[in-house]
């Protein structure tokens, strides 16, 4: 990774190097030419000397610039070479390679899923990192693999660009990527999360995936509804049958939430409502409770979701609201997926198209 640096401050360099001369090169050109014209119009013999550098200075660059392609390109082909050398051994990859997030999330998910669709616990354990390995990864790797759905490697995979975090501290590195996704399999969605520590220079031992979770729909919403996030005893999660036999999920807005099928409700009744009532108490006076509520943490508002009488798809209505208090921000309807709103309400209840 040193290597990698070393060369991209050297093409830095270069490159400035190479806009001088050809700056000076131009230059040296044109004041050439304007000296020689008034040569000729003085009747004194013109000098080529001024071409010859101006041409030198403007033709070196050129002559830089294609050993500089040449060799970055020499470099990216050594620099895959070396990549592709390590197969699934991603450690050993981002501790040798530089790497970016995108990267990183690219060379764990394949064989992540590979080992958990083989059974193959010792392939999975060397995901994570060094500093993790013992008893504790060995039980949570059997019970995964346990769990796992079959054929779940097979199915339509989409993960969202991933996040990175981390700095240099005392001239070392970390990077920690993250990401969320879900996988397609037979008409269900699974819910995914992976963690990992792509870069760390301080302590190499600490490089690897550091959380991976595949959560049926309602196990998702369960952990969610809980408040339960990824601590760092979390390694490997693989919940497919709820916990409480008789919770329900749907998927709203792109997310798992807990479901009580609390009936449907009229939508022209709702926004006839809400063009006066601004409180959730008062809305749940009228409507009943909401078929799904969320209150995500460190966060005022509790997202509630009442569910539209529909011939299609399900459709909801949502609504942010403090308690039972003021609704405090814009209401819309919704369907299963992200992004999928059709009607806004502005703070003074009336429609807006969006």
């Amino acid at each position: 990774m040193a290597m990698a640096s070393i060369f991209l401050i050297f093409v830095i360099i270069a490159l400035a190097a190479v806009g001088v001369m050809s700056f000076a090169g131009i230059v040296t050109l044109v004041v050439t030419a304007v000296n020689n014209n008034k040569r000729r119009r003085m009747g004194m013999p013109t000098k080529s000397a001024g071409f010859v550098i101006g041409g030198i200075l403007v033709g070196l660059p050129v002559v830089l610039t294609v050993l500089l392609l040449v060799t970055g390109v020499i470099a990216g082909i050594r620099q895959r070479a070396e990549a592709e050398s390590y197969g699934d051994d991603i450690r050993s990859k981002w501790q040798n390679v530089r790497t970016s997030e995108d990267q990183a999330l690219d060379d764990c998910m394949t064989p992540l899923l590979e080992a958990a669709e083989a059974g193959d616990a010792e392939k999975l354990k060397a995901c994570f990192p060094v500093s993790r390995q013992g008893a504790e990864l060995d039980r949570q790797a059997e019970g995964f693999i346990a769990n796992f759905p079959r054929g779940l490697s097979g199915g339509e995979i989409d993960m969202d660009r991933p996040s990175m975090s981390g700095g240099t501290s005392n001239g070392k590195t970390s990077r920690v990527m993250s990401s969320r996704g879900e996988i397609r399999l037979n008409g269900e969605i699974y819910y995914i999360n992976v963690i990992a520590n792509y870069i760390n220079e301080e302590d190499p031992d600490k490089v690897g995936v550091t959380v991976f979770s595949v959560e049926s729909e309602v196990c998702c919403a369960e952990r969610r509804q809980s408040e339960r996030f990824f601590t760092e005893s979390t390694l490997l999660r693989c919940a497919i049958e709820p916990e409480d036999p008789t919770h329900d999920s749907r998927r709203i807005d792109g997310m798992a939430y807990l479901y009580e099928d609390t009936g449907r409700r009229d939508e022209a009744e709702m926004l006839k409502t809400l063009e006066t009532e601004r409180s959730m108490a008062g809305l749940k006076a009228r409507f009943g409770e909401p078929n799904a509520s969320y209150k995500m943490a460190n966060s005022n508002g509790t997202d509630h979701f009442y569910e539209l009488e529909s011939e299609g798809e399900p459709r909801y209505f949502h609504i942010d609201a403090v308690d039972d208090k003021i609704i405090i921000d814009l209401c819309f309807t919704c369907g299963t997926e992200e992004d999928d709103h059709e009607l806004w309400l502005d703070y003074d209840g009336k429609p807006k198209k969006r």
